[in-house]
């Protein structure tokens, strides 16, 4: 069979789903993608667009049968990752199972699953209306954090440094208040936080990538820079690859693309955030890995679903970086060249979504973060890294007025 007969669903079609459509029709393959969104991207790029609701599994189902799909296309969309899960189970195709599907998109579920692990994670608890702020600052020492169950890019999720800001969660009744019941509040776990790629084959996994992340302004906390580490330190990398390997196998991970967020402590040990079994999104494994690694992850898992050779022994070849382009909040008082910045040596991706004149708040969430402005770029050594990143601040000669922050 061609590769023009081999039929391919993207759940979802939005931008953070556009370059894996791309990328896999020009490999060959016909993309039939999905979208709730009418005017979603991916929808007019892809042989087959088809409007409907995403969490339509039965419709879903349908449609994969009708077209004979053979494989789901692996892209960054966690809100719909149980869908995913559901056509590939109901047509027996490779990829996440519904149980990890579960797992990775109820943040209480997970840790309850890898309570009987090795792996380290935050001491936590879920606010029930029952809960008493005494019982909480008993139980629960700050630094906290508290997150929704479900939810990803870190939407919801806010630090809390000090034990007087468990007030905030509680009337003067010390009653919780209803917004909070049902969210997680964990400890903040101890040293630097990374992003880690792996992917998942069969019963072993693989670590692909670390990346280095750099966090925004507190209480939110985004991750505003993601950096690729070149030469981790053997020992601690031995640590991650154990780390994804005791995730893939408690929460079922098999046959896919995944990603965890950590810390590494000032020991070398390995903590971890969360995890979900579908590729990190804003442009990581889409544009920017596929730059830094000697293969591209996306690819290599398309041949690994479609049972054709594969390999994910990866050497990273090139620096690389995904970064804000402001610090928020303030006004944007001036906004030069994005198109002169686009074409610095080195950019993969610029995305400028302000203008002059607006006003850029404080990013709550990732998507906040990417929808305001973010810059993809690579170089060939650290140095040249840095000095590409500067003359893109330069050639885009934004000014931004700003107000004060408080650090992370």
């Amino acid at each position: 069979m061609t590769r023009e007969a081999v039929r391919l669903l993207s759940v979802g079609a939005g931008e953070e789903q556009t370059p894996a459509i791309v990328r896999a029709q020009a490999l060959g393959y016909h993309v039939i993608a999905t979208d709730g969104n009418r005017d979603a991207p991916g929808l007019r790029v892809a042989k087959q667009g088809v409007h409907l609701d995403l969490r339509d599994t039965a419709t879903l189902i349908a449609l994969a049968r009708k077209n004979a799909v053979q494989a789901i296309l692996p892209t960054p969309l966690g809100a719909i990752l149980r869908s995913t899960a559901a056509v590939s189970q109901a047509l027996g195709l490779p990829g996440p199972s519904v149980d990890a599907a579960f797992l990775s998109t109820d943040k209480l579920a997970q840790r309850l699953a890898l309570a009987s692990s090795q792996i380290l994670q935050p001491s936590y608890l879920c606010l029930t209306d029952g809960i008493r702020i005494e019982e909480l600052r008993e139980r629960l020492a700050p630094p906290l954090v508290l997150k929704p169950v479900e939810g990803s890019g870190s939407r919801g999720v806010r630090l809390l440094k000090e034990s007087v800001s468990l007030s905030q969660l509680f009337d003067n009744r010390g009653t919780l208040l209803p917004e909070y019941s049902g969210q997680l509040i964990e400890s903040r776990l101890p040293g630097e936080e990374y992003g880690v790629d792996a992917v998942a084959i069969g019963n072993d996994c693989q670590v692909l990538a670390l990346r280095a992340k750099t966090l925004g302004q507190a209480p939110y906390c985004v991750t505003i820079r993601y950096e690729v580490v070149d030469h981790p330190d053997q020992k601690v990398m031995a640590s991650v690859q154990r780390t994804a390997a005791a995730v893939a196998a408690a929460l079922d991970y098999r046959n896919c693309l995944f990603h965890m967020d950590i810390t590494i402590d000032a020991t070398g040990e390995v903590h971890l955030i969360e995890t979900a079994a579908r590729p990190a999104g804003y442009g990581i494994v889409a544009t920017l890995l596929p730059a830094v690694l000697s293969v591209d992850p996306t690819e290599q898992a398309l041949a690994m679903l479609m049972q054709q050779s594969f390999t994910f022994d990866t050497q990273v070849v090139a620096q690389g970086m995904i970064d804000r382009l402001f610090d928020p909040p303030g006004n944007l008082l001036q906004l030069g060249h994005p198109q002169a910045a686009a074409n610095v040596p080195g950019v993969l991706d610029l995305r400028v979504g302000v203008r002059a004149g607006d006003y850029v708040p404080v990013y709550e969430s990732g998507s906040d973060c990417w929808k305001a402005g973010m810059v993809t770029l690579t170089a060939p050594t650290r140095e040249e890294l840095y000095e590409r990143r500067q003359t893109v601040d330069k050639t885009l000669d934004a000014v931004l007025e700003s107000h004060a922050r408080k650090s992370c």
